[in-house]
């Protein structure tokens, strides 16, 4: 299946039901840190942006290609946060400018991988690190409990996901050298269905209407006999821009 989506549309939902991975924003904290200015590209709405300039000095800078998002971003940003609209594999942003460049589950809705580390070497500082946070296939196949409730997302994210070697070619291609993997998972407790009825995850929208009303069913079920565990995994593939 081949889906292409509005997220103007779906600003509001990923507003309202997506927050910050504890984990990982830790260490983009401490990253950016010593970073100077950092980068966040395809932001969306922010979450982690804000988090870092709330703990943070530094200039934070994000860039998304959807206007919807970046209204929604405004509304509940700092006036420390500066928004582009942009395209993240062709910006208008001068060279060698950040010292962190980091983008959290966008890479899968870039086409042109090359491009896309081609451009975020040209704005990475000498020295400077990039870290692209996706999902490998085993993590897409063992969500929960997204792959439990709704099986069809699994072969429809592994058709749009890239896989991790192809990332890492992507990065050494484009003169980046690979630094480092971190892989995060945070238990997390389902009460009730209001994230999924609101297909705030956009793999929801990549099955039929009566497999979401199955899943729903599903876990409602489920709930009634108590809360659901879940748990949110993700990779973090860090590389640098060598100094020489």
């Amino acid at each position: 299946m081949n889906m292409v989506f509005n997220y103007d549309d779906l600003a509001v939902e990923y507003a309202q039901h997506r927050t910050p991975y504890g984990g990982l924003l830790d260490t983009l904290i401490g990253r950016a840190r010593e970073a100077g200015a950092v980068l966040e590209l395809g932001c969306g709405t922010a979450n982690h942006l804000i988090a870092i300039a709330e703990a943070t000095s530094v200039r934070c800078v994000g860039l998304d290609a959807s206007t919807g998002m970046l209204e929604q971003a405004r509304s509940r940003g700092s006036g420390r946060i500066e928004l582009i609209h942009g395209d993240a594999t062709a910006s208008t942003l001068p060279s060698a400018s950040f010292g962190l460049i980091y983008s959290v589950d966008v890479i899968h809705h870039v086409r042109d991988v090359h491009a896309y580390f081609q451009e975020v070497a040209r704005l990475l500082a000498p020295g400077g690190l990039v870290c692209t946070v996706t999902d490998s296939e085993e993590m897409i196949r063992a969500r929960e409990a997204l792959s439990r409730y709704f099986p069809g997302t699994v072969p429809f994210e592994l058709a749009r996901y890239h896989a991790v070697p192809v990332l890492r070619d992507a990065e050494q291609r484009a003169g980046l050298a690979a630094h480092s993997t971190q892989e995060f998972a945070e238990p997390w407790q389902i009460n009730d269905t209001k994230l999924f009825e609101a297909r705030a995850y956009s793999s929801l929208y990549g099955i039929s209407d009566a497999e979401h009303r199955r899943g729903i069913e599903a876990m409602k079920a489920d709930l009634a006999r108590g809360p659901i565990k879940g748990e949110r995994r993700s990779c973090a593939l860090w590389s640098v821009k060598p100094s020489d």
